[in-house]
């Protein structure tokens, strides 16, 4: 089946990896510190006898797990400079959670542990068409006892709904030879869209692909997205589009007072956070500037 994909990232992202998704084993590296202190990707889902690896960026920061999976192995691992990387391995499928302790509780992670499953595909793609639908496409390269994609579409990256169905090619679900499968979202794509396929197995087992975010503006445009809104205590900033020169994500009160400010680099690979736990519930601005374009973005800090 394909990669599990935990919600958080997604936007979508997640692993670190080129190309074909497989079941062998790979590295997921999470880059710790850098632009603003957070861990990027903050959420992934890997398979038993992968590799996490914490990159140091810049600034000291710890990875120390807080809730794991029972019988897994703790951990609390400076890291900065002289520390350099952190590799750990985990043994025991579930759910693992950590956080910075300097930052904490708004710089923290989580990366989700899965069973090796023996499907093989390439990523999901969308395009929009000529009619302005949006067409996807995707690619097995084996399949084996696979029934059917369920094809899900989300307004946000995080709720989905399923739109349609598209049973497999493979004959009996099993294949050895590259597959290519499309589907074209039967409603006009009025803003932007975030879309997934979910697989299941003959045996009634279910998992995830990647998620790919498409907007109504054109590829080159710049497009912000906020999760959580509304929030109680950060929000991270999507960004889908080229970084321009001398960029920056501002956080304003209604005002348009400067209560944070987070600077970003054209190769920016951290996804930008602001903290509002400590902000009195309301409306505020994130605003994105740089040499060529304004964009603002509302969010919400609830109570």
């Amino acid at each position: 089946m394909l990669l599990s994909l935990f919600k958080k990232l997604a936007l979508s992202a997640v692993l670190a990896a080129a190309g074909t998704l497989s079941a062998s084993a790979a590295i997921l590296v999470i880059t710790v510190g850098g632009a603003s202190n957070t861990f990027s990707p903050s959420s992934a889902t890997i398979f038993l006898g992968d590799t996490v690896r914490w990159q140091w960026a810049g600034n000291f920061h710890t990875s120390t797990s807080t809730t794991i999976p029972g019988g897994a192995v703790a951990w609390d691992q400076p890291m900065s400079s002289a520390a350099g990387n952190f590799d750990y391995i985990p043994a025991v499928t579930g759910v693992y959670n950590y956080l910075c302790t300097p930052h904490a509780p708004a710089m923290a992670g989580t990366f989700t542990v899965s069973q090796p499953l023996p499907v093989k595909m390439e990523p999901l793609s969308a395009k929009l068409t000529t009619e302005g639908r949006v067409q996807l496409s995707w690619k097995t390269l084996t399949e084996t006892n696979n029934k059917q994609f369920a094809i899900q579409q989300s307004p946000d990256g995080f709720s989905f709904k399923t739109i349609g169905v598209q049973a497999t090619k493979a004959g009996g679900g099993f294949s050895k030879e590259p597959i290519s499968y499309t589907y074209t979202d039967k409603e006009i794509l009025a803003t932007r869209a975030f879309y997934r396929l979910q697989q299941t197995d003959n045996d009634g087992q279910q998992s995830y692909s990647n998620v790919c975010f498409i907007a109504r503006k054109g590829a080159g445009d710049l497009v912000l997205h906020l999760h959580p809104n509304p929030t109680r205590d950060q929000v991270m900033i999507h960004i889908a589009g080229p970084v321009g020169n001398e960029a920056s994500l501002q956080l304003l009160d209604l005002t348009g007072k400067q209560l944070d400010l987070i600077k970003l680099t054209k190769d920016n690979s951290d996804m930008p956070v602001f903290n509002l736990s400590k902000r009195a519930a309301g409306v505020y601005l994130i605003r994105y500037t740089d040499d060529s374009q304004t964009l603002t973005e509302k969010v919400t800090r609830s109570e």
